[in-house]
C-alpha cells in the first residue's frame, strides 16, 4: 500500500496524464485554426496554442494543487553571474548538437512545408507564440509542475529523463523532439540545482529565439539547403560544431562551478 507521503507529489503516471492531456487538447481544439479566414492565419494559430497549452497548464496546476497542496512557483531573482552562460550554452546545445542530430533525420515533404509555413509569419504573433508564450507556459508545466513533483520522489536522473521524454513527445514529431529532449535535459538540470523557474524559461526562450533568427535569415532555403551549405561548405559546418561543442562544455563547467560555492555556502551555514 502506498504511504502517505509518497502521495504529496506527483506521480509518473500523473505525468503522462498530463502530456497525454496536451497531445489531445491540440487535436480537439485544433478546428480554431480554421479562423484564419476571418481574423488571420498568425492570430488564430496564436489563439489556438494559448486555448490548448492553457487548459493543460490550468487541469496541470489543478492536479498539482490537489496533490501536493503547492499553489505557486519559485521566481526568485536568479543569480546573475551564470545567466549569460546559460543563454550561450543553449545555442552551444543548438548548433553543435541538436542541429546535426535533426540533419540525420530524413523530413517528408509535408513537414517541410508545415515548417516553413510556420516560418513565414511576419506579424507579432508568431513571435508571441515561440519566443515567450511557450516558454513560460511550457516551463511551468514540465518543470515547474512535473519535474518539480518528480524530484521529490524520484533520483534527479530519473525525473529528468522522464520529464524531457514527455517534453519531446508532445512536440509529435521526431525533428523537434530531438531539441526538446537536449533543451529539457539542459533545464531539468538547471531547475534541479536551483528550483528556479526562470533559469528554465531563458534556457527555453535563448532556444526558440535561436531557431526563430535562424528561419527568419535563411527562409524557406532552410527547408532545402543542408546545414553545411548554409554555413558555407563542409568545413565552415565543422568548425561551427566543434566550436559549439568546446563553448557548451566551458559553459557546463562554470555554471557547475558556480553550484559547487553554493553547495559549500549551505555546508558552511550548516
Amino acid at each position: 500500500m502506498e504511504n502517505l507521503e509518497t502521495r504529496k507529489h506527483l506521480s509518473i503516471g500523473q505525468c503522462l496524464g498530463i502530456s497525454g492531456i496536451m497531445i489531445l487538447a491540440s487535436l480537439i481544439l485544433s478546428p480554431i485554426t480554421f479562423l484564419s479566414n476571418s481574423i488571420g492565419k498568425e492570430l488564430s494559430m496564436f489563439i489556438y496554442y494559448i486555448a490548448a497549452i492553457g487548459i493543460t497548464l490550468w487541469i496541470a496546476f489543478m492536479m498539482r494543487r490537489k496533490t501536493t497542496a503547492k499553489k505557486s512557483f519559485n521566481w526568485t531573482s536568479p543569480n546573475d553571474k551564470i545567466i549569460p552562460f546559460i543563454i550561450i550554452g543553449t545555442l552551444g546545445i543548438a548548433f553543435g548538437i541538436t542541429s546535426p542530430i535533426i540533419e540525420l533525420i530524413p523530413m517528408p515533404d509535408m513537414f517541410k512545408d508545415m515548417f516553413m509555413e510556420l516560418g513565414k509569419g511576419k506579424g507579432i504573433f508568431p513571435f508571441l507564440m515561440v519566443v515567450l508564450a511557450a516558454p513560460i507556459l511550457e516551463e511551468i508545466i514540465f518543470r515547474g509542475i512535473m519535474l518539480d513533483g518528480l524530484l521529490e520522489k524520484y533520483s534527479p536522473l530519473k525525473s529528468i529523463i522522464i520529464t524531457s521524454v514527455l517534453f519531446g513527445i508532445v512536440h509529435l514529431n521526431p525533428w523537434q523532439f530531438v531539441s526538446a529532449m537536449a533543451i529539457g535535459c539542459f533545464s531539468g538540470w538547471i531547475y534541479y540545482h536551483t528550483r528556479n523557474l526562470t533559469y528554465s524559461i531563458l534556457i527555453h526562450a535563448a532556444n526558440n529565439f535561436c531557431a526563430y533568427a535562424m528561419g527568419k535569415l535563411f527562409g524557406d532555403s532552410s527547408m532545402e539547403m543542408t546545414y553545411a551549405e548554409s554555413y558555407g561548405g563542409l568545413l565552415n559546418y565543422i568548425l561551427i560544431i566543434v566550436s559549439s561543442i568546446i563553448i557548451t562544455l566551458l559553459c557546463l563547467y562554470f555554471i557547475r562551478k558556480e553550484f559547487k560555492k553554493n553547495w559549500d555556502k549551505e555546508e558552511g551555514v550548516s
